[in-house]
């Protein structure tokens, strides 16, 4: 029986260690960042359901990717007071007109980058609301100033492209970053990380929505499946009218007068009535003369 020596068996599992490490390589690459700033980032990221393959790369024009952002709209759908006092609470826009155009050309880019396996996940920071301050008032943690407690809130998720749709998913909205000694200290707060618990997602306009059915992959997070390429032939939706402003006078139109307040009417006729009253007097006076210097006719 022929001996194997000792190196050539070190040589078989180097080959094979050099052989799953070039197969590993070949693979597409996970958590690749297109754009990192203080304002935000998008990153390519491995998709954890396998069982489908993305429609990527795919060339999608960024206007078209900023109209879905903009009509990415949360409405708070709790059982809460506001909820029995109107019927339908008021939704607000995930992202502003600056925030989508900040995102969608970065996002149009990674999505001609990203492979079938791999998805679009994004991050853009955003200026928090100052606090009520009646309700720090009535803390009974560390008070101080209203922008040491919550400095920045965050919205992010993920997108993919699958056929004709743009599947967006949430998985942060406005969540505020509390500072350690608010977690730890004795007026510590419980509150979802994720913004999302009792808040469900809607899009404007409705004709680009799909049916959850068109739904891929994870539930874990609320998504919205838009047709882009009906979204595309939609019309704009019209703007809000602009409130209208009363003209400037101009400088040789002299202002219109002020109404007249009951008072003031009362008063003028009072006043006409008076000089009425004197030019009657007058009159009379004047044709007193005339009557005594009249001689009679001559026979």
């Amino acid at each position: 029986m022929q001996r194997t020596h000792p190196k050539a068996g070190l040589f078989v599992v180097a080959l094979l260690a050099c052989l799953i490490a070039s197969g590993c390589s070949s693979s597409p690459r996970h958590g690749i960042t297109i754009h990192d700033s203080p304002r935000g980032s998008v990153y390519l990221e491995q998709i954890p359901d396998m069982s489908f393959q993305a429609t990527h790369p795919i060339t999608l024009e960024a206007w078209i990717i900023a109209r879905a952002l903009r009509g990415i709209q949360v409405r708070d759908d709790r059982n809460t007071l506001q909820a029995f006092l109107s019927s339908r609470p008021e939704a607000v826009r995930a992202f502003s007109d600056q925030e989508s155009d900040f995102l969608a050309p970065i996002i149009s880019t990674a999505l001609a980058k990203a492979s079938p396996d791999q998805r679009i996940g994004f991050r853009i920071n955003q200026a928090a609301s100052p606090p009520d301050r009646k309700k720090e008032g009535a803390a009974h943690g560390p008070s101080g100033p209203a922008q040491a407690l919550v400095s920045e809130e965050v919205t992010s998720g993920v997108l993919l492209a699958y056929g004709r749709s743009l599947q967006i998913h949430l998985t942060r909205f406005r969540s505020g970053i509390q500072p350690r000694s608010m977690i730890d200290g004795p007026n510590r707060h419980y509150v979802d990380q994720t913004g999302l618990t009792g808040r469900k997602l809607e899009f404007l306009p409705e004709e680009a929505q799909r049916p959850e059915t068109f739904r891929v992959g994870e539930t874990e997070f609320p998504a919205l499946v838009i047709d882009y390429e009906l979204l595309a032939k939609l019309p704009e939706p019209p703007a809000a009218p602009a409130p209208v402003l009363p003209a400037p006078a101009r400088p040789d139109q002299p202002p219109a007068p002020a109404a007249a307040t009951v008072e003031e009417v009362e008063a003028l006729k009072k006043e006409l009535q008076e000089i009425k009253r004197q030019l009657q007097e007058q009159q009379s006076k004047e044709a007193r003369p005339k009557q005594k210097g009249k001689s009679s006719p001559a026979h």
